[in-house]
């Protein structure tokens, strides 16, 4: 600074809280004054955003509780369509039956109404060949579709049902035996399937295969509805 200069510092009024005024020097002129706030450093929480990288930072209490939360999630699984084992909540099983690969279309003795949802479940395992290890399927089928099947699009030799719904009985003239007209109708089910039955009528059980004389091995089945 020049002799002779003088240099003004001024301040007015009574600090805010967490604030310092500054003057500021005017070198060379009158005393002049401007104030110049200044905010504190603040010390970051723990649970807010990081400046870079918008990460997140809980106290220990607060990690510790989601990992309580986490473990419990881990630990008590929920029941859904396609797991193995266990009841399905809010269904009861109404029966269990076997399902030989070359029997036919197996009675359940179950009569269902038109749209009444059924949830089946099917384990084992049949051959298409009997003796042919690579003939074997599980309730889901071999990967191989054709016309000669009940229900043609889906997988040869899977677990399959059919609902059979009595139009008229008559006998036949020649033979004496019993003749049943029916509606049917048929659907897949694999290894888990919900199906809302397709008519009103009688519920059989076989597999997706009309030759079926040279098959083994069998599939059992369990079948639920909704409880009341």
């Amino acid at each position: 600074m020049r002799s002779g200069q003088k240099s003004a510092y001024r301040t007015e009024g009574p600090a805010s809280p967490g604030h310092e005024y500054r003057a500021k020097a005017i070198l060379g002129q009158p005393s002049k004054h401007r104030k110049i706030p200044v905010t504190p450093a603040r010390t970051p929480r723990p649970d807010s955003l990081a400046a870079a990288g918008f990460s997140l930072r809980f106290p220990l209490k607060s990690q510790a509780t989601i990992a309580v939360f986490a473990l419990t999630l881990f630990l008590v699984p929920a029941y859904a369509p396609g797991t193995a084992g266990g009841q399905p909540q809010d269904l009861k099983p109404i029966k269990e039956l076997v399902v030989p690969g070359n029997a036919g279309w197996v009675d359940t003795g179950i009569d269902v109404e038109e749209d009444e949802e059924l949830l089946f479940r099917g384990e084992g395992e049949i051959s298409l060949q009997k003796g042919n290890p690579e003939a074997a399927c599980g309730p889901d089928g071999a990967d191989i579709q054709g016309l000669q099947q009940p229900v043609p699009d889906r997988n040869l030799g899977g677990l399959a049902g059919k609902v059979a719904q009595v139009l008229s009985v008559r006998t036949d003239e020649k033979t004496g035996e019993e003749v049943r007209d029916e509606l049917v109708r048929y659907f897949f089910i694999g290894h888990e399937q919900s199906v809302a039955m397709p008519i009103r009528g009688r519920l059989y059980l076989g597999v997706n295969e009309n030759v079926i004389r040279d098959n083994d091995g069998q599939f059992r089945v369990m079948i639920f509805k909704n409880a009341p």
